[in-house]
């Protein structure tokens, strides 16, 4: 963080701004025993830009002679906010090995995965969808609300198009037309396990 004492003056704004657009900061504190700026003036364009830059801006009301008061804020922060993941890896392992091995199922196993992957893509829109509709002040929080949605409707596209995929590989003629064996019972369960762990990590970042 950076603290700025006599943050609320001409001067203080303009360490403020210029500390704010370095992007060296989650957030800036300025401080002043009002607690706000008053008075500035032309100068109150200084504010508005700054608040339109890369961190988030905290105001605080604070006498600096007074050690106790001035340490308390020193150790205050706002809230954490959760990581935006990087990625959905338990979602990218099963695409990517439902893929891989989609050229070796019979029709019968290609129309149970399809089944799989429509309630895939039909979940990650749910949470896109989600995702889209929270609202927040902080600009930390708007990034990493910002990052999800760009996993999600990643993700969403390649489910998608995964899907069509296996849809028309069903139904063509290349797919044995036979009974699931024993073996693709058990790849079906697996993939159908490893989705449930999936989207249980889906739910818990939302």
């Amino acid at each position: 963080m950076a603290m700025i004492t006599n943050g609320h003056s001409g001067a203080g704004l303009i360490v403020a701004r210029e500390l704010s657009a370095l992007d060296l900061y989650p957030f800036i504190t300025t401080i002043s025993r009002r607690g706000r700026p008053e008075g500035l003036g032309p100068e109150s364009a200084l504010l508005e830009a700054m608040v339109q830059g890369n961190a988030d801006h905290y105001m605080a009301k604070c006498d600096v002679s007074d050690p106790v008061a001035f340490n308390d804020l020193w150790h205050w922060a706002p809230a954490a906010a959760a990581p935006a993941p990087t990625a959905v890896l338990p979602i990218d392992e099963l695409l990517s090995r439902l893929r891989d091995r989609m050229s070796l199922w019979s029709r019968q196993l290609l129309k149970e995965m399809s089944v799989l992957l429509q309630v895939i893509v039909a979940n990650l829109q749910l949470h896109l969808k989600q995702a889209r509709g929270k609202s927040t002040r902080s600009k930390e929080q708007q990034r990493m609300w910002e990052r999800m949605m760009e996993v999600l409707e990643e993700r969403e596209v390649t489910a998608t198009e995964l899907l069509a995929d296996v849809l028309a590989l069903a139904n063509s003629q290349r797919a044995p037309d036979s009974p699931l064996t024993d073996r693709e019972k058990i790849e079906l369960e697996d993939a159908l396990n490893a989705w449930a762990a999936a989207s249980g990590v889906l739910a818990e970042r939302q």
